[in-house]
């Protein structure tokens, strides 16, 4: 499977592939961009699923794992 990433101007594309260099921004840059509602879910990065019970996960493995409630 073919990955690929488009970057606007060469400079960034030499940046990342010469030297390793990538930007990156915080998710608290993502969901001030979005609470201004240009784009973009509410709700995204603000819900959890935390049953009263506790949750359950079952890995690849088979291994199974009881997360204590809250």
């Amino acid at each position: 499977m073919s990955l690929y990433k488009y970057l606007p101007t060469e400079a960034y594309a030499r940046a990342m592939i010469d030297r390793g260099e990538i930007f990156l921004r915080p998710l608290s840059y993502f969901r001030a961009f979005e609470d201004k509602l240009v784009r973009g879910d509410p709700d995204d990065g603000k819900l959890r699923h935390a049953p009263e019970q506790g949750l359950v996960l079952t890995k690849e493995n088979g291994e199974v794992i009881a997360m204590p409630p809250g």
